[in-house]
C-alpha cells in the first residue's frame, strides 16, 4: 500500500476512534437530549449513540490495524455513505426537527466547542471519508496489491 493510502486510512481511523469515544463517554451522561426519540430511525439517541459508537470503535480498530487496503478503503466508503444518508434524512425532514447534530454527544459541551463548529467538523469528516475512499478506491484499484485476487471474478 502506498504511503498516502496508508496515512489516509489510519487518520480516518483515528478520526472514527475519536467520534467513537466521544458517543460512547456520552452515553453515561443524564442529558435529556439522551431520552429524545431520533426524528429518522425512532431510536432514542442514547440508543442511536451506543449502536454508532460501538461500530464506529470495530470500524476503526479495523481500519488502523487491518491488512488489506482495498478492505479498509471500502469499509471507510461504507461508514461515510451511511453518514451522508443519515445527515441527508434528517435534512429532508426539515430544519424544524433538529437543529444540530448530536453526533459528538456531551463531548462538546465539555472542551466548550461550539454546536456550530462541531457541525462543521462532523461534515468535514463525512466529506473526508467519501472522497477520499472513492478517490483511492478508483484510483488504486489498479494496482496489484489492492485489486482483487486473481481466482476472484467480479459477480461471483
Amino acid at each position: 500500500m502506498n504511503k498516502f493510502c496508508s496515512t489516509y486510512t489510519k487518520s480516518v481511523g483515528f478520526l472514527l476512534l475519536f467520534t467513537a469515544v466521544a458517543k460512547l463517554i456520552s452515553i453515561t451522561g443524564r442529558q435529556g437530549i439522551l431520552g429524545v426519540e431520533d426524528p429518522l430511525l425512532s431510536l432514542t439517541y442514547r440508543q442511536l449513540l451506543s449502536v454508532a459508537g460501538v461500530l464506529e470503535l470495530l470500524a476503526a480498530i479495523f481500519i488502523i490495524y487491518g491488512s488489506n487496503p482495498r478492505q479498509k478503503l471500502i469499509t471507510i466508503n461504507f461508514f461515510s455513505m451511511a453518514f451522508l444518508t443519515y445527515h441527508l434524512g434528517i435534512h429532508f425532514l426539515g430544519k424544524e426537527v433538529t437543529t444540530h447534530c448530536p453526533c459528538l454527544g456531551r463531548v462538546t459541551d465539555q472542551l466548550h466547542i461550539s454546536q456550530n463548529l462541531a457541525d462543521l467538523f462532523i461534515q468535514f469528516i463525512i466529506v473526508y471519508m467519501f472522497l477520499g475512499s472513492v478517490f483511492l478506491l478508483v484510483t488504486a484499484c489498479a494496482k496489484p496489491e489492492l485489486a482483487m485476487p486473481a481466482s476472484v471474478k467480479p459477480g461471483e
